[in-house]
């Protein structure tokens, strides 16, 4: 427990450690670990990552060094290696891609099983959401209204979208900001943005679906994403989506 990267090779060990001392017919696996027989590709892969997140060469270099990130590098490189589970399912096409393009991975230990969302939950409304939202937010009935939901601020790339509102020719539009991120930091580059008066920041909310419903735009510009279901939850409350090709 000392550092983050101890406790990620640690768990894995202890897992694999565990799984040996009992008689199980399959270990099925949700996180990084060892000793799996099959393994549900749900994080992000760190391998992937790490490129596309350090665009700068030099920068990209010292956080290959990055204990942390050499813990998960050198666990992912077991999972996915030879030695690795018998099965590997994945969310996407593209987390299929790179398991090829990264580690070799063949085509016949991959299974491609796709999120669903619950439409009894998650479905078009009768548009009296759209007036309500904006009468608590005190906004006009008619004023555009985009919503951006995460937990991770900035890997789902909010700081891109005060970037794009910036440069938006309808400058009236407003910003529904939903998840318990890093909210004090985000509001000082809101305001380093000059869009801070059009954002709302409601942190985490149980009644998604109202949001969803209420605004005109989802918007999700995620630096690289496995397969976020809040895009699936808006385009099933009948609200476009506007997200990345990662």
């Amino acid at each position: 427990r000392m550092t983050s990267w101890t406790r990620n090779q640690s768990f894995a060990e202890n897992c694999a450690t565990l799984v040996k001392h009992h008689g199980f017919d399959i270990v099925h696996g949700l996180s990084r670990v060892d000793g799996l027989d099959t393994y549900r590709l749900t994080d992000p892969l760190q391998t992937h990552w790490v490129k596309v997140y350090y665009r700068q060469p030099w920068n990209r270099w010292l956080q290959s060094w990055n204990p942390r990130h050499r813990a998960i590098f050198a666990i992912e490189k077991r999972l996915f290696g030879n030695a690795g589970p018998r099965r590997i399912i994945v969310q996407s096409h593209l987390d299929g891609r790179l398991l090829r393009d990264y580690f070799g991975v063949p085509e016949e230990r991959l299974r491609r099983v796709s999120n669903g969302v619950d439409t009894t939950l998650f479905q078009p409304g009768d548009g009296s959401e759209r007036r309500l939202v904006r009468e608590e937010l005190g906004l006009d009935a008619e004023r555009p209204l985009l919503i951006f939901a995460s937990m991770d601020f900035r890997r789902k790339g909010l700081g891109s979208l005060f970037a794009a509102m910036r440069q938006m020719r309808c400058q009236d539009a407003a910003l529904v900001v939903l998840g318990n991120g890093d909210i004090h930091r985000y509001q000082q580059i809101a305001q380093q943005q000059a869009v801070d008066k059009r954002v709302h920041f409601l942190g985490r909310q149980s009644g998604m679906s109202r949001f969803y419903r209420a605004g005109d735009v989802f918007v999700l510009p995620t630096i690289y994403e496995p397969f976020p279901n809040v895009n699936l939850e808006a385009m099933a409350c009948g609200t476009p989506v506007v997200t990345t090709a990662t």
